[in-house]
């Protein structure tokens, strides 16, 4: 009995095997049926499932596929670049559709008839999306190189402030856009023609950021003021001032145990240090209310001699890096109270040491006239002028007019008035300052001191009569220059009388006698530049008002001339330069 139940379990088994075999051949039958009948239907068509940039493209063949994708392409409006859409064909974007048509067509078409009928199979469950192939050239990166940077935003800085204590603000997330990622997904999207946003960004956090001990650390430092001790004068720096000195920044925290457990999570702390540039500032703009600049004695002729018409006076001046040093010492430290050096200050030329510097008698004087000036262009080379007044040219300097005379702007002191820049004459700060220059240049002739660099205006001027005697100057060219080549300083001393601007050089004469002539034979010459009558020629030559002139400055040692120099000048039509 138990024998007839092992045989018929037997043959039951079998049985289900057989089934089991006859279904799965049933199956697979009916799966190569599909394929066979698939692959004759779809002859020189793409296979079913396949989809192209999202674009169904079972059963077309190539020349159907590609005229769909071509429309697709054509209304394409182009993927999203934050706030604009960018087209393919604007950044150097183009589709090889060809080769994106084959792709597709022979997917499934593999030799490998294992791999042909995986990718089939995979089709007729899910469907297969293909990119569109694209091209590229340097178009796209420089595109991308320039527009990202566009959406980057700056980190805030945190701050700090006092009102009765620290007032803490964060700064603000800043963000970065990422040019690898977004250069991917903007490809991405364009071969999928999709208008999804291509920027990719990341937060980037600010660098320091403070908590409760910081900010006590910080508070520490600034909260009793500083007492400024000035030979018994005292003032104080308030915790407002010294609050803006600190500079924040994160260091590694070696003593910190993760230093030692997890080098690569390595902890920080916020350090506060002084910035030296800020105190500097600080005591630069102390100074002002210190510092006296010393005045060099003033001098005149009479009788014939030099004599001091006012006698110098000495200046003050504060030590500004001993003060910046121990401001800085007395914010880190316990010791808030900064005792100032201040030094006397002796000035250049004194009634004591004349004869040293070798100014003994009168050099040259450089004259001009300004008769007719507007108020303006009068205050303005006064101020000027001014700037020239007790200046000391040492043996061997050259001078520089424009780095003497230094910013020319409203805070400096000067009004807008005429000058002539780029075919127009126009109101600018400082009109009427060649008045100052071409004075000068005068009182360089006169003393015989070689010209290293001089333009004249252009066109005709009449406060710089006679013709070729001026010299232009503008901020930062041209400049007008000479040397000191005699063995003494140069005393430049400056004054206005009358209608006359007048530069005073005081110091040793040289060995030589300027003459001035319109010839280089030096007939009818003059001995002042003032007096010369020059050559006048090409009148017209750039229409009405135009002219050029030459004039020769001869220089004598005894009734020998060493030394001629020429000076020519051209001038244009005033009506080049309309105002």
């Amino acid at each position: 009995m138990a024998a007839k139940k092992k045989k018929k379990a037997k043959e039951k088994i079998k049985k289900r095997d057989l089934d089991l075999l006859l279904a799965l051949l049933g199956f697979f039958a009916f799966i190569s049926i599909v394929f066979l009948a698939s692959t004759f239907y779809s002859s020189n068509r793409i296979y079913s499932g396949i989809y192209i940039a999202g674009i169904d493209v079972s059963g077309k063949t190539k020349e159907e596929a590609k005229s769909l994708l071509d429309d697709k392409i054509i209304n394409y409006e182009g993927a999203k670049f934050g706030n604009r859409k960018v087209k393919a064909t604007d950044i150097g974007i183009t589709f090889n559709v060809d080769k994106t048509v084959d792709t597709a067509y022979f997917f499934g078409r593999s030799s490998n008839i294992i791999k042909g009928f995986k990718e089939r199979f995979k089709a007729g469950l899910k469907r297969q999306n293909i990119g569109l192939e694209l091209e590229t050239n340097e178009k796209l990166s420089a595109f991308i190189l320039d527009e990202t940077d566009k959406y980057n935003t700056k980190v805030g800085s945190s701050k700090i402030a006092w009102k009765e204590g620290i007032e803490y603000t964060e700064g603000e997330n800043g963000k970065r856009i990422l040019i690898t990622e977004t250069k991917l997904a903007l490809l991405n999207n364009v071969k999928n023609l999709n208008d999804n946003e291509s920027l990719r960004e990341e937060v980037v956090k600010p660098d320091i950021i403070l908590n409760k001990k910081d900010i006590a650390m910080i508070e520490d430092k600034v909260k009793k003021p500083i007492v400024i001790d000035e030979n018994g004068k005292s003032r104080q720096i308030n915790p407002g001032d010294m609050i803006g000195w600190f500079i924040l920044h994160n260091e590694k925290d070696d003593y910190a145990l993760t230093a030692y457990l997890w080098p690569k999570h390595q902890s920080t702390k916020v350090t506060a240090t002084v910035n030296s540039e800020e105190v500097s500032r600080y005591v630069e703009k102390l100074s002002k209310g210190i510092d006296v600049s010393a005045k060099n004695a003033v001098l005149k002729v009479e009788n014939g001699k030099i004599v001091v018409d006012q006698d110098s006076k000495d200046g003050l001046e504060l030590d500004k890096a001993d003060a910046t040093s121990h401001i800085i010492s007395a914010v880190n430290g316990s010791d808030k109270t900064v005792r100032l050096k201040v030094a006397t200050k002796k000035a250049e030329v004194r009634e004591d040491n004349l004869a040293e510097l070798g100014i003994k008698e009168l050099v040259s004087v450089g004259t001009s006239n300004f008769s007719g000036s507007p108020s303006n262009r009068i205050h303005n080379f006064k101020t000027g002028a001014s700037k020239f007044n007790g200046v000391i040219i040492k043996p061997g300097e050259a001078f520089s007019f424009n780095k003497i005379l230094g910013p020319v702007d409203a805070s400096t002191g000067y009004l807008p008035e005429l000058v002539i820049k780029e075919n127009k004459t126009v109101p600018e700060y400082g009109g009427g300052l060649c008045q100052v220059s071409s004075t000068s240049f005068r009182a360089a002739l006169n003393a015989g001191f070689p010209i290293l660099e001089r333009v004249n205006h252009a066109y005709p001027v009449v406060y710089y009569y006679p013709l070729g005697t001026d010299a232009t100057i503008y901020l930062p060219s041209p400049d007008f220059k000479f040397k000191n080549d005699s063995t003494s300083y140069i005393l430049i001393q400056t004054s206005v009388s009358g209608n006359t601007l007048k530069f005073e050089f005081y110091g040793t004469k040289k060995p030589v006698v300027s003459k001035f002539a319109s010839n280089p034979e030096g007939q009818d010459a003059v001995l002042k530049v003032e007096d010369i009558k020059p050559l006048l020629y090409d009148q017209e030559w750039a229409g009405k008002g135009s002219v050029r002139s030459i004039w020769y400055r001869l220089l004598y040692e005894g009734d020998k001339l060493i030394k001629t120099d020429t000076f020519r000048s051209s001038y244009e039509s005033p009506d080049k330069y309309p105002h």
